[in-house]
């Protein structure tokens, strides 16, 4: 399950929006939104693509995204 508080905050500190984050993943908003909330899987390389957009390094990856599996 996603850590949304954790990837909410990582994606303000980084000054861009949902839409401007959902563009760079090859996402619409509303999934990405979806994805976030837990109602669907993220695809790795989805994982990749907002790591790289908003800079988050491996173990931010681990911590909002497989801390809970």
């Amino acid at each position: 399950m996603t850590n949304t508080e954790m990837l909410e905050r990582k994606i303000e500190e980084k000054g861009i929006t949902v839409e401007e984050l959902s563009a760079a993943v090859g996402l619409l908003p509303c999934d990405l939104l979806r994805k976030m909330g837990g109602k669907e899987e993220f695809l790795v390389s989805e994982l990749w693509s907002i790591g790289r957009t908003i800079g988050l390094d491996k173990n931010e990856l681990e911590e909002i995204f497989l801390k809970n599996l």
